[in-house]
């Protein structure tokens, strides 16, 4: 489940990890506007990773609970952004204060309405390719809502790109050259979406998105449709 951001904010987003990346090492993954690319994603900021059964009812009660929620949220901008390295995954992400009570408020709603709906599943590796597994015995997160960085550990960021890990820490030495933290409009977000999720902790497939509070006039979109039967676990 993911904010996915505005045109503008998209733009912003793709443009900046195109220029950072311009002659660096090429990355793994970088978001593109090019979703149909096999090796970029659309931006977004991820609010809650879990792993839902692929049943039609599931993911209807999701998609409920989601349209639910956006009723009840304006769009979010976030203008304390600064850039950063996640060493542990290879990534560079443009970060939020996890102090932002909008965003930290909506994750809330997010996760209370939906970690029912795992029904005890959990996702086989974390983004730094960790099994969940081995984490249930020592993350009270894990073990409660099936991800690290819920409620108080919340992180909220949008990842640019993906690199070896040792790219990426080359690349995070040159970074006070390459970024400014202040963008004057900030970063702005105006849809939940419910993916699919891929390598990385990418978001590669929108199975659903509903429109926050100010937007209603956008209406939810299903963009996928379960077909019945299907027994699998669809990974959020």
């Amino acid at each position: 489940m993911a904010l996915i951001p505005t045109s503008a904010t998209s733009t912003l987003l793709t443009s900046k990890a195109t220029s950072l990346f311009n002659g660096h090492p090429a990355p793994i993954v970088q978001i593109l506007n090019d979703v149909d690319s096999c090796l970029s994603i659309p931006p977004h900021l991820t609010l809650y990773q879990c792993a839902l059964p692929l049943k039609d009812s599931v993911i209807k009660h999701a998609c409920v609970a989601l349209s639910d929620i956006s009723s009840r949220v304006d769009k979010i901008t976030c203008k304390d952004a600064s850039l950063s390295c996640n060493s542990d995954e290879g990534s560079v992400e443009v970060k939020f204060s996890n102090k932002n009570f909008e965003l930290r408020s909506l994750q809330a709603q997010v996760v209370t309405a939906l970690n029912p709906l795992r029904q005890g599943l959990l996702r086989e590796k974390n983004p730094a390719s960790v099994p969940l597994s081995k984490l249930m015995t020592t993350n009270v997160n894990v073990q409660e809502f099936g991800w690290e960085e819920t409620i108080g550990d919340f992180n909220p960021h949008v990842t640019l790109a993906w690199f070896p890990p040792d790219d990426a820490k080359e690349f995070l030495k040159k970074l006070p050259n390459l970024f400014t933290n202040h963008v004057a409009n900030g970063y702005s977000f105006e849809k939940l979406g419910l993916y699919v999720m891929g390598p990385y902790g990418t978001c590669t497939q929108l199975l659903f998105s509903t429109p926050l509070g100010a937007n209603v006039g956008l209406g939810p979109q299903l963009h996928y449709q379960v077909k019945q039967g299907r027994e699998e676990k669809a990974e959020a």
